[in-house]
């Protein structure tokens, strides 16, 4: 019966002790990692939102293409001038 006290004072003092510790450690982290999954989502969201405007990059690059051929065009026009 002596026995049966001192482990259980032992699991009082001890293991009770260490296993809050530990407890309270992973919890901690498990905060951090949801405030970084939060994080995440909300930047992510903000990024799609910005995406939607990819559609006007069809018409960009037909612009910059007309406007490339406008520059080519008055450079062929000035080496003959020169």
């Amino acid at each position: 019966m002596v026995l049966w006290w001192i482990a259980n004072i032992v699991l009082i003092v001890i293991v009770f002790p260490v296993v809050v510790v530990l407890l309270r450690d992973v919890l901690t982290v498990t905060k951090e990692i949801d405030a970084y999954a939060k994080d995440a989502l909300e930047h992510g969201v903000l990024l799609i939102a910005q995406l939607d405007t990819l559609d006007d990059l069809d018409t960009t690059a037909e612009a910059s293409e007309r406007v490339n051929a406008g520059v080519q065009r008055y450079c062929q026009a000035l080496e003959r001038l020169t």
